[in-house]
C-alpha cells in the first residue's frame, strides 16, 4: 500500500473518532452516550489494528 493511501486511511480513521467525540456532547440520553462511546472504541481498535498491519508489511 503507498504511504499516500496509508495517510488518508489514517486522516479518515482519526476524523472519525473526533465526530464521534463531538457526539458525546449532543447525546442526551445515557445510551446513546454509551453507544457513542462503544463505536470510539470501535474505531480506535480498527486504528491500532490498522498500524499493526502496516508495521507488519516493513
Amino acid at each position: 500500500m503507498r504511504p499516500s493511501t496509508r495517510f488518508r486511511i489514517a486522516i479518515a480513521v482519526l476524523q472519525l473518532r473526533g465526530h464521534l467525540l463531538r457526539m458525546v456532547d449532543k447525546t442526551r440520553s445515557r445510551i446513546a452516550n454509551r453507544l457513542v462511546w462503544l463505536a470510539i472504541d470501535a474505531v480506535t481498535i480498527l486504528h491500532n489494528r490498522i498500524r499493526w498491519i502496516w508495521a507488519m508489511e516493513t
